[in-house]
């Protein structure tokens, strides 16, 4: 299990069985549980969400109108590596490029990772992505910003965070 340090602003491995809340504002930012293990990472909640975006049971689906449809949650990261992993579905619609996912930093002006999906990408219209990035230094207000494109609804979940992750 990881658990956050709010004091030193650190990840720590936890050996007890217990649940652990990352919170801010009384919102839940991340998650563990003793129903997973530390190489499936913290669950990432507390993601804000654009107009007309629904969210039930840690899934988040656009609407068509197109834009970023999920941002957040804003944390700091110590230094280290950190890998991000979501699923992302089609659920309707087309483009060249249907969307994208990136990590950002520091209020959105610094940008460690995006990837950008194709129709290519959607094996039976689901795609699993994965975002890795290097924190040289501690980093304040980390988010993710997933957008869809005009005309295309997404639906993204499974959304963790993986500490101390090889890059590919």
């Amino acid at each position: 299990l990881i658990a956050y340090n709010s004091i030193d602003h650190e990840f720590l491995e936890l050996t007890k069985d217990y649940e652990v809340r990352l919170m801010a504002n009384d919102r839940v930012l991340m998650k563990s549980s003793e129903k997973q293990d530390s190489a499936s990472g913290m669950e990432i909640t507390g993601l804000y969400l654009g107009e007309g975006v629904t969210a039930e049971n840690g899934e988040y689906t656009s609407t068509d109108k197109g834009g970023i449809f999920v941002f957040g949650p804003y944390f700091k990261l110590s230094q280290g590596s950190y890998d991000v992993t979501l699923d992302v579905e089609l659920i309707s619609g087309s483009s060249e490029t249907p969307g994208y996912v990136e990590i950002a930093g520091n209020g959105g002006t610094d940008k460690y990772d995006v990837v950008k999906f194709t129709m290519d990408d959607f094996k039976d219209g689901k795609h699993s992505v994965k975002l890795h990035m290097e924190a040289p230094v501690d980093i304040s207000r980390i988010e993710l910003r997933v957008e869809a494109a005009k005309g295309v609804v997404l639906k993204i979940s499974d959304v963790r965070l993986n500490i101390g992750q090889e890059a590919e």
